[in-house]
């Protein structure tokens, strides 16, 4: 679990990171400042209001003509900076000084003259082209007028003239194949009346390209109608502008003449004469401006009325044209329309499959993964449960060695103490017979001294004996007395004082035909072997086992019951496990065994029995903690493991 845990910090903290690298190297490329561009900078000239409006009413016509009317602005080439940028034009043009000076005109003009503007009347010509009927062509669109040419703007001497393209490189020929054909064969079928269309087709094209062209032909002579009427109207004028000169001119040497004749006598009619002819010559100017401004008038309102007949016409025209164009409009919206809702639904249906596609690949995706994730937990499970039985085995013999160190350490101290315990008998052997020997010798010496016999048998007993050990003294006929020369000597002496008794007289030629014999007697349970038996077997049963000595050792193998190592089944099985223990209370491995199990399969119980077998060898390698009074009550033992805990 803490593996799994520490995978999934360590991918979502990659895949973090590696979207903040990414989001730092997108964002610096696309959301960098920009460079602003360059502020370019020139220099501009102002004028006054004054100046301003006396241009603006000479351009009016109707303002006094100052002394610059007739200026010609000064063409000079443009300077150039130092950047190679044209330094601007000043606004105001610089005054000439000898410039002429014009007479102001007496009164504002009421219509400005617009005769240069006015269209030419077009000119009858006669031709012999085809006339063509434009009512019987409802879709023709009416001709638009061509743009004039605009003049081609003068070099500038600061920029460079681009360098002429290269001429593009003839195309090599494609490598022809061989299965390629020359010829193909002619289709067989021809749909009835191809040729006929086609060549209806042909002469329809052949006669809008003469309509056409017959249309541009009167166009044109239309337009040089019209430019020839423009240059016989400005000749005529050119040439009444000279005549005005001439008799201007003659005038003016006439009256210079007569000035000149009668300077001396007649300068006052002379100044008025040449008041006169002055106010004359105003007058007829007025009355000659008032003449064509009345033309003028007369000829753009005839200009104006054409011109809005003619937009009517052609805003008629327009108007029809867009109503068939928004009915074009109208049949190809709806066309696309029915397109776009079929190209929608093929989409949408082709989106939905793919989703379906993509939905199904997402669910084998992750049933792979299911499936790797399933198998790697079983791999992952028989990885920790050949470490734990490696680790189990390991543990088993490390007690193992243990075990045998402590038997070998037990069997030591026993045959120390058991050493220790001959020894001690030997010397407790050793001080009863000399205390025996002791008590032999004072009764011998009673015996000797006191008198007493008996014909068949005699006994001797003295009283307990150092260590609290009887010493019987048992001797009859047949007895030996070579056993111990003490007790010969006795069983001599006794010997002789009987038969003295009895014959009168004592017989030392040999021992006595009833002999006494010394048996002493030894507790056989003192023996230092007997101590070697199987205490277990010696035990008794003892007191039922206390309630906290049960809770003690239940909470004892409850503390390594590892429930996280249980898979999935074995966690909700029940599995009774029976063992037995040794007077240590140590585990016996050799016999834990499933006594009973439920609530799965035998898999799901051999692996719930493997780790209750495991938790209770870990806990009782050094020795559950019991009463050694009743081992018999603890000896075997069942303990259940079940989801919620334990229990015997």
């Amino acid at each position: 679990m803490d593996d799994r845990e520490s995978r999934t910090g360590y991918w979502v903290s990659g895949v973090a990171h590696t979207a903040l690298i990414l989001w730092a190297i997108v964002g610096g490329a696309l959301f960098r400042p920009q460079p602003s561009p360059p502020v370019r900078s020139t220099q501009v000239s102002t004028i006054s209001g004054a100046d301003f409006e006396k241009l603006a009413a000479a351009a009016r016509g109707n303002g006094p003509v100052g002394s610059e009317a007739s200026a010609i602005a000064d063409q000079s080439d443009q300077q150039v900076d130092a950047n190679g940028t044209a330094r601007p034009v000043d606004a105001q043009p610089p005054r000439p000084a000898g410039a002429t000076q014009l007479a102001q005109p007496d009164q504002a003009e009421t219509v400005p003259d617009l005769s240069d503007f006015e269209a030419a009347e077009p000119v009858e010509v006669a031709t012999d082209l085809p006339t063509t009927d434009t009512q019987d062509r409802p879709e023709a669109e009416a001709r638009i007028p061509a743009a004039p040419a605009a003049p081609a703007p003068s070099a500038q001497p600061s920029r460079p003239v681009a360098a002429a393209p290269d001429a593009a490189a003839a195309p090599t020929e494609e490598p022809r194949s061989a299965l390629a054909l020359d010829t193909s064969p002619r289709p067989q079928d021809r749909p009835a009346g191809l040729e006929q269309n086609y060549n209806r087709r042909q002469a329809a094209a052949a006669e809008a390209t003469r309509a056409a062209a017959a249309q541009a032909a009167e166009n044109r002579a239309a337009e040089e109608r019209a430019a020839a009427t423009r240059a016989a109207n400005a000749a005529a004028a050119e040439e009444a502008a000279r005549n005005a000169a001439r008799e201007q001119a003659t005038a003016d040497a006439a009256e210079a003449a007569a000035r000149a004749e009668a300077e001396a006598a007649e300068q006052r009619r002379a100044a008025e004469a040449a008041d006169r002819a002055v106010q004359e010559r105003q007058a007829a100017e007025a009355a000659e401006r008032a003449a064509e401004e009345l033309r003028a008038a007369q000829a753009a309102e005839q200009q104006a009325e054409d011109r809005r007949a003619a937009e009517a016409a052609e805003r008629a025209a327009e108007e029809q044209r867009a109503a068939e164009a928004a009915d074009r409009a109208a049949e190809e919206r709806r066309a696309a329309e029915a397109a776009e809702r079929a190209a929608q639904e093929r989409q949408a249906a082709e989106a939905a499959e793919r989703e379906a596609e993509e939905r199904r690949a997402a669910e084998a995706a992750e049933q792979e993964a299911e499936e790797r994730r399933a198998a790697e937990a079983a791999e992952r499970a028989a990885e920790e449960r050949q470490a734990a039985e490696a680790a189990e085995r390991a543990a088993e013999e490390r007690r193992a060695a243990e075990a045998a160190e402590r038997a070998a350490e037990e069997r030591r101290t026993a045959e120390r103490e058991a050493e220790e315990r001959r020894a001690a008998a030997e010397a407790e052997a050793a001080e009863r017979a000399e205390a025996d020997r002791q008590a032999l010798e004072d009764a011998l010496r009673q015996a000797q001294e006191g008198q007493g016999g008996g014909s068949g048998q005699e006994a001797a007993s003295t009283g307990d004996a150092f260590g609290g050990d009887r010493q019987s003294i048992e001797g009859g006929s047949g007895a030996s007395a070579g056993l111990d020369p003490l007790a010969a000597a006795l069983a001599g002496a006794m010997a002789g004082n009987g038969e003295g008794a009895g014959a009168g007289e004592n017989n030392f030629s040999g021992p006595p035909r009833d002999l006494m014999q010394l048996v002493p007697s030894h507790d056989s349970s003192r023996s230092p072997r007997d101590s070697g038996q199987n205490g277990a077997e010696a035990m008794p049963m003892g007191q039922p086992m206390s309630f906290s000595e049960r809770e003690g050792l239940r909470f004892a193998i409850q503390n390594c019951w590892n429930v996280g190592a249980l898979s999935v089944e074995a966690s909700r099985m029940t599995v009774s496990v029976g063992f037995s223990l040794t007077p240590q209370g140590v585990p016996e491995q050799n016999s834990f065994r499933i006594v009973d199990f439920d609530g799965g399969s035998d898999a799901g119980a051999q692996q719930a029995y493997d780790v209750a077998r495991r938790a209770i060898l870990m806990c009782g390698g050094s020795g559950f903690d019991l009463p050694a009074s009743k081992y018999g009550r603890w000896r075997d033992v069942v303990v259940k493991f079940r989801p919620d805990g334990i229990e015997f």
